[in-house]
């Protein structure tokens, strides 16, 4: 631990001091003890917190006396590590280019969300290439996809019940027709081979990767076709019989 008293106000000279204390010796902690921290300071105490894996405090010091005591000193905490910032900071860095992309990307979507898709919004942004709400309906979850290959959305179907999960997709693929026409484009049916889960696809648009395109129009895109999507959806959903179990 590195303590620097300087009963002053704070200036550069002393910053320098505990950046040169640090840096050669193993401390991982700092108190720096001033009876007037400057705003330039606390910025600079606050930096080094959130940029380093160092702990930087910065105290206010004051004498006090009660009645007729003797003066003591008060401490005032200005500046202190704050753990929820530092462990953002550490995630962020290690995450990939893609995975910080997709955190912006989902973060944006939602705020576009508002008003058309507002069960997204509880949805925490994640470095993943798909953002999903659940619909309602046992299992079921409208998911915008957009990755390095395409970009577009699904109805993901997973109640833990491989036999169940397409029962539900062969029911919904008897109206398919229907369907299609209230959502006005072909959707792909999908038994997900290897897999538990069931989803019904639609792909706005394939062969691409949504990092080299404009953000804004695909976010667009996702928004004005999953509107549509969840709304052709609907009626269909409502009829399904979770007790029919069929075979494929």
């Amino acid at each position: 631990m590195i303590i620097e008293n300087q009963l002053e106000k704070t200036d550069h000279t002393h910053l320098g001091q505990i950046i040169t204390y640090i840096s050669n010796l193993s401390g991982e902690t700092v108190i720096w003890i001033s009876s007037d921290p400057r705003q330039e300071h606390i910025n600079a105490v606050n930096w080094l917190n959130t940029q380093t894996n160092l702990n930087f405090y910065l105290l206010k010091i004051e004498a006090i006396s009660i009645d007729d005591s003797k003066p003591a000193p008060l401490f005032q905490v200005i500046c202190k590590p704050d753990e929820e910032i530092k462990t953002a900071v550490a995630a962020d860095a290690e995450m990939t280019e893609r995975e910080k992309f997709n955190v912006r990307f989902w973060t944006e979507m939602n705020a576009k969300c508002a008003g058309k898709l507002p069960g997204f919004l509880s949805r925490k942004p994640s470095k993943y290439h798909f953002h999903s709400q659940a619909v309602g309906v046992g299992g079921f979850s409208l998911v915008f996809l957009a990755t390095m290959k395409f970009y577009g959305l699904e109805l993901y179907i997973d109640n833990k019940d491989a036999e169940l999960n397409e029962s539900l997709l062969r029911q919904l693929e008897k109206d398919r027709a229907q369907l299609e026409k209230e959502f006005g484009h072909t959707l792909h049916f999908d038994d997900i081979p290897d897999k538990r889960a069931c989803r019904i696809r639609f792909v706005i648009r394939d062969g691409v990767d949504v990092m080299d395109l404009d953000s804004s129009k695909v976010q667009n895109e996702l928004i004005e076709y999953m509107v549509a999507f969840e709304k052709a959806l609907k009626p269909g959903l409502k009829e399904l019989d979770f007790e029919a179990i069929s075979a494929a």
